[in-house]
């Protein structure tokens, strides 16, 4: 029996997650993941495509967040037999160096005859040197192409040896819309109006943070910070999109979430949080 290993481009994945999940394009934290039926799933794939081939491992390859690892990393690190691998993220907060990591591993497990099957889901043409270099030292290319297929490189389906279409009905088993967030000024008088959470070790998340910190509030703290009638003129381009919060409103923003839940926010609950108090602008 050989043995076969799997090499996952985290930014493909997330991107054909998004469009299955929401019928279009979107972001990370617009879905939630269940990462134990991912890992079984995807198990169960890779044992049909390498006829039960022995399991090495799952590489996941992504961006590291501004932060390092985020909380999805920390999901992936939790899970038997996966293993993360993080690239770079340039100054505009893109990926990078992912597919030069792919091609090392693959090289490299292939040489030492650690594995005989490589199980790829990625969609990206920059990794066919890689795969056909791989191919002739003996090693199986098998390709999983999440839909839509025009995502993926024609080039890379190509060169694999086998290709498995899985569409947006495997993905919703493991995948979700994320919860709607719920804006404090939308709640009937009395709920959540205390303004303080529960410990966060014991069950708060990050809509437990946007529905109780209360975006009145966090604009009284802006006003203390900003020069007499200059909030109305900073906040103009905010509230029709074309501006980024002002430094001044951004700070108070997170100190304010901050000192809400006693501890330091984590980058999704930062971006819900700019989100509902720039829709509350409007």
């Amino acid at each position: 029996m050989g043995r076969a290993a799997v090499f996952v481009d985290a930014g493909y994945f997330w991107v054909q997650a998004c469009t299955a999940v929401l019928g279009q394009p979107g972001k990370r934290t617009d879905i939630t993941i269940n990462y134990f039926e991912l890992s079984t799933r995807l198990l169960e794939e890779t044992s049909q495509l390498t006829n039960g081939s022995e399991l090495l491992r799952v590489y996941w390859y992504d961006g590291p967040s501004r932060d390092g690892k985020g909380p999805d990393h920390q999901k992936i690190d939790d899970l038997d037999y996966f293993k993360l691998r993080l690239g770079t993220r340039n100054m505009t907060g893109q990926q990078k160096a992912v597919d030069g990591l792919i091609i090392a591993d693959m090289l490299s497990l292939t040489q030492s005859r650690a594995i005989d099957d490589a199980v790829l889901i990625s969609g990206d043409a920059d990794l066919m040197p890689g795969v056909t270099a791989a191919q002739a030292m003996g090693l199986r290319v098998h390709l999983i192409v999440l839909e839509p297929k025009n995502a993926t490189s024609p080039y890379l389906a190509a060169e694999a040896d086998r290709k498995l279409y899985l569409g947006a009905e495997w993905i919703r088993q493991f995948a979700a819309a994320a919860p709607a967030i719920v804006n404090a000024a939308d709640l009937p008088p009395g709920d959540g109006g205390s303004g303080t959470l529960s410990n966060p070790e014991h069950g708060s998340s990050s809509d437990d943070l946007v529905s109780t910190l209360f975006v009145d509030e966090v604009v009284r703290a802006a006003h203390k910070t900003i020069r007499s009638g200059g909030l109305a003129h900073l906040l103009a381009g905010v509230s029709k999109g074309s501006v980024p919060l002002p430094q001044e409103i951004d700070s108070c923003l997170l100190k304010t979430g901050r000192n809400k839940v006693g501890r330091t926010l984590r980058e999704d609950e930062k971006r819900k949080l700019r989100d509902a108090f720039k829709a509350q602008c409007k």
